[in-house]
């Protein structure tokens, strides 16, 4: 039997820590899905109501929270890049 497996679409999650201005512990969390059929990707924040990240007020920790987040966007763009684009 021949089987042709073809994957269309995955899910995948990047977190990370960063450390607040009183020195806690938080985590930012993105979620990457990949279609495989359209060679297209969306990212979204895990933590969100009507879109928006509901873990951070404003001020310093706010811009820490931010860098973090863009460094796991970077991180998931490169990842999607990768499985659409060098296989």
């Amino acid at each position: 039997m021949e089987c042709n497996f073809k994957k269309t679409e995955a899910k995948f999650k990047f977190s990370k820590n960063w450390t607040d201005i009183d020195d806690k512990t938080q985590k930012a969390t993105i979620d990457l899905i990949i279609n495989y059929h359209n060679k297209t990707f969306s990212i979204t924040p895990d933590n969100q109501v009507s879109g928006k990240f509901t873990f951070c007020q404003g001020g310093a920790n706010s811009a820490i929270m931010w860098r973090t987040v863009l460094e796991l966007i970077q991180e998931a763009t490169d990842f999607a890049y990768k499985e659409l684009f060098q296989q």
